[in-house]
């Protein structure tokens, strides 16, 4: 049988109150403290797993550390593993199956950090072998391990290291100081000075002093200054926040001199309400803080760590750890050298140039993608990351496209489609007159006159209506037209439906039958047309300022 134990000395007991806790696995040794203080949470783990652990027990042990690891953010365990077949620090997944395979799989799942690599257990006729082991969750909480002669006759080496954990050094206030100056006085005092006294006698350098010295003393004489204390590690706490905890602080006094309920009531009610108000001043700042930028959120980030920030172990292709620092930076050039192989064709943009957009042609201008709407909907809305133009620092410079503007797509297809109409061409004659010919290659010749013009082909403009009314059953008479908007939906102009000059013989009562047909530009033959009856109870609401003025009257019957 073998036994571990782990020693903590130096400890600052002020610092920490611990609680000892024993871990529930029957069939192994472990006991476990929680050393707690204002800046870290530690907990330290001490297990011995014996030789003779079956792969069952194995596994109960390795759950429950993965356990451990997820609870605990700063998790140290120290133990005799027994696992000499392992290969520290580079261990490979296919070293060894059975428990040797769970423990390294629970290590690599867990993210925990093994920190011993010198033999542990030295006999007589054997060779030396790493069995004690150190798992960190962060492997900078430890520094200066070293290896110790053995105690007494055991065969098992005394390791020794460092706990070490950061304490923030900033002051718990921050005071500033703010100069307010009284410029209506500082003017008066000034203009009230009698300048040509002051420089009668002297030189141009006692002049100058004599300026000098009396508007630093109007200006002394004009300022009030002021002073604003708030917490540097919680910059949400602001002065009114200060005073609003020191009143807490009065009312707690009073409730211990009196130790009336009354008293206590009114502390718990305040104390209260300024929790709920601190919980929602830090929100709203973490909620600013991030929109502000990468730097402010890392920084921000870091203070709440209870160690350093460092590089963390990487592994090659072959999932083999590196074990220097020299070999971690070779690793992520090799990485980053095997993604970015070759710089982009050309110039990179800058804020304000136009750019094009690969994926529909469409220009734009390269602005920060804070600053992009378009961008910052398409990613939020479609998950469509933008066009990347290149970086302002850390922020992103993408290739936005403005919103569009309504009709914007209309006009454009419009003027694409009337070059259809006409085709340009220079005769294919060697004259010094020879002029372009503009040909009308549409097959279909207009002459554009309202009286005398010329007649439409049929199905020329399918949408458009014609508009009639039967008035008490006296014959369908068609006085407007209209174009069909959808299925359901007619545009034609108001006052056909409101004008009592033009319609006194249609709305002399408040029902009324309305027709439209379409499909047909004569309306004495109805063999193509579409005949709907539709019945009318009431007079729709136009659009417009004055329907009798016939200018904006519209509505959709």
């Amino acid at each position: 049988m073998s036994g571990k134990r782990y020693v903590i000395r130096n400890l600052r007991i002020r610092e920490f109150c611990s609680c000892v806790r024993g871990l529930l696995i029957d069939f192994l040794e472990v006991v476990g403290v929680n050393c707690t203080s204002r800046h870290i949470n530690l907990s330290l783990v001490c297990i011995y797993r014996p030789p003779s652990s079956n792969i069952i027990d194995d596994q109960l042990l390795f759950d429950e550390i993965k356990s451990l690891s997820s609870l605990h953010s700063n998790l140290l365990i120290f133990g005799d593993f027994n696992f000499p077949k392992i290969s520290w620090p580079n261990i490979l997944i296919s070293d060894n199956d059975g428990s040797e395979g769970l423990f390294k799989d629970m290590l690599l799942t867990t993210n925990l950090a093994q920190l011993v690599t010198f033999p542990t257990r030295f006999r007589i006729g054997h060779t030396p072998s790493l069995l004690d082991l150190i798992l960190t969750s962060d492997q900078n909480l430890l520094s200066k391990i070293e290896q110790n002669p053995p105690i007494g006759v055991s065969d098992h080496c005394v390791i020794e290291a460092s706990i070490q954990y950061f304490i923030p050094s900033v002051e718990k206030y921050c005071i500033k100081e703010f100069s307010k100056i009284n410029f209506d006085n500082l003017k008066f005092d000034l203009a009230s000075k009698n300048w040509d006294f002051l420089y009668a006698t002297g030189s141009c350098g006692d002049a100058w002093d004599i300026f000098t010295t009396t508007i630093s003393d109007a200006m002394a004489k004009n300022t009030v200054k002021t002073k604003i204390r708030f917490y540097r590690k919680k910059p949400w706490i602001t002065q009114p926040f200060i005073r609003r905890t020191n009143v807490k602080k009065r009312l707690w006094a009073r409730y211990k001199a009196t130790g009336t309920q009354a008293d206590y009531d009114q502390h718990r009610n305040f104390s209260n309400i300024l929790k709920q108000d601190l919980k929602k001043a830090k929100q709203n700042y973490e909620t600013k803080l991030v929109t502000s930028g990468p730097k402010a959120v890392f920084k921000y980030v870091r203070s709440k760590l209870s160690t350093k920030v460092s590089v963390p172990i990487v592994a090659d292709k072959h999932n083999k750890l590196a074990t220097s620092e020299t070999e971690t930076a070779n690793l992520l050039a090799d990485f980053f050298e095997s993604v970015f192989t070759s710089e982009p064709v050309g110039l990179l943009h800058i804020l304000g140039d136009i750019c094009v957009i690969k994926s529909t042609g469409a220009e734009g201008v390269c602005t920060l993608f804070v600053n992009c709407e378009k961008a910052r909907e398409d990613l939020r809305q479609y998950n469509r990351f933008p066009q990347v133009c290149g970086f302002q620092e850390t922020q992103p410079i993408v290739c936005c496209r403005p919103r569009r503007i309504p009709g914007e797509i209309s006009k454009a297809k419009c003027e694409e489609y009337s070059r259809y109409v006409y085709e340009t061409s220079v005769p294919p004659i060697a004259l010094f007159d020879a002029k372009p010919v503009t040909r009308n290659e549409c097959g279909h010749q207009v002459t554009k006159l309202i009286v005398g013009g010329e007649a439409t082909g049929r199905k020329e403009f399918p949408h458009m209506a014609a508009i009639g009314y039967d008035s008490y059953g006296e014959g369908i008479k068609w006085i407007c037209g209209g174009t069909i908007l959808s299925e359901r939906y007619v545009l034609t102009a108001a006052h056909c439906l409101t004008d009592a000059n033009a319609m006194s013989e249609v709305w002399d009562s408040w029902s009324w039958l309305f027709f439209h047909r379409d499909g047909d530009s004569n309306l004495s033959i109805s063999t193509a047309a579409q005949h709907l009856s539709i019945e009318r109870r009431n007079v729709p609401r136009y659009l417009g300022d004055n329907v009798t003025s016939y200018r904006s009257s519209l509505t959709s019957i």
